[in-house]
């Protein structure tokens, strides 16, 4: 499969640990972009993942602050033009993620070779079963071929509990979201406009999402299966503790759920414009919201063995794996360039908890 932007953009970063400017990993990445709105958002991603002491600032008010004017927009961007030319670093935590999909990349394809060899025995086995029980199982196999084995096997994973849940969000979202938002289209035209909207910007509307789901959602263990969250946050200025140059450090330790129901923790970190005066409790109050991806969460889990038939999400697990949450306008634009199937189970899933809640 071909490498996205953003994997060979982290691969470009871990190939030159001295450091690369913004215009020359372009340059490398011989990737046209469709529209500026398109590199605008590949830009942002750019300088949230590589260092440059520059634009720290600017990606740190960004992320940090409520109002729109600490906040880097696609009017504003020219604000970052000015260092394009200078170097920049592959920072820790996306250096991590990159050698994650390394190893995810590795095993996936010792598992293929793997599956060449086994693949011969399931046939003749096949061949040893399917016949005789096509006779005695014809009216059993008419009785279920409704069933979806991919579904089945994804909320087997899942788990009923969660499964539950997330059927009544897509449900919500489709008969109390969608039919609201856009009553005259087809449901599958709707999530396509949905989409679409959300890509140029032009829609808050997911704010108007149920109250009852949103809270169904934030109470359930559903949500540990999708994200981890910070359980303890705090600002580092010891020097002897830094890993990035002499500039104080948000530390983060992230709480996640495994699959045999404990929790374990991980540490994050990145650079910290500290100005004094500054409201040093309300900035670690807001870092406390910041969620990552579970990676260990039965959702992915689910996803990863039920749509490995799938381009999108091969590509979807893919770059969730490699640069976490992303940004909307980045996740639409891929979504409505595949030109999804709507109406897919796994898909409306996705879309459901990228965008919704």
């Amino acid at each position: 499969m071909k490498k996205n932007i953003f994997i060979k953009a982290l691969e470009i970063g871990y190939n030159n640990p001295k450091g690369i400017s913004y215009n020359k990993t372009k340059e490398n990445l011989n990737y046209k972009f469709d529209s500026d709105l398109e590199e605008f958002n590949f830009k942002l991603w750019f300088y949230h993942n590589f260092f440059n002491d520059k634009t720290e600032p600017k990606i740190i008010s960004h992320k940090n602050s409520s109002n729109p004017g600490y906040q880097i927009t696609f009017s504003s961007r020219h604000q970052l033009e000015p260092f394009d030319n200078d170097l920049s670093f592959l920072k820790g935590e996306a250096l991590n993620k990159y050698i994650d999909f390394l190893e995810l990349e590795r095993t996936r394809k010792s598992s293929r070779k793997a599956s060449w060899f086994s693949l011969i025995a399931i046939i003749f086995a096949a061949i040893g079963i399917i016949v005789p029980q096509y006779c005695n199982n014809k009216t059993s196999d008419q009785t279920n071929n409704n069933i979806d084995p991919k579904q089945t096997k994804f909320e087997k994973i899942l788990g009923k509990e969660n499964s539950e849940t997330l059927d009544y969000l897509v449900s919500n979202f489709e008969n109390d979201f969608l039919k609201n938002l856009y009553p005259n289209l087809e449901l599958e035209q709707a999530y396509k406009r949905f989409l679409t909207e959300l890509k140029d910007n032009k829609t808050d509307h997911w704010r108007e999402i149920s109250k009852k789901s949103k809270i169904r959602f934030q109470k359930s263990k559903l949500k540990l299966e999708i994200y981890s969250y910070p359980d303890s946050v705090w600002i580092e200025k010891d020097t002897a503790k830094l890993t990035l140059k002499s500039s104080p450090m948000i530390k983060r330790r992230y709480k996640y759920l495994t699959e045999d129901g404990t929790f374990e923790y991980r540490n994050s970190e990145s650079s910290f414009n500290y100005k004094k005066g500054a409201n040093i409790d309300s900035i670690i109050e807001l870092q406390k919201t910041w969620r990552d991806i579970n990676y260990v969460g039965k959702f992915w889990k689910a996803l990863k063995e039920t749509g490995n038939d799938n381009d999108f999400i091969i590509k979807y697990l893919d770059m969730i794996n490699v640069a976490g949450p992303i940004q909307p306008e980045l996740m639409t634009r891929e979504m409505l360039d595949f030109d999804i199937d709507y109406s897919d189970y796994l898909i409306k899933r996705i879309i459901v908890t990228e965008f919704a809640y």
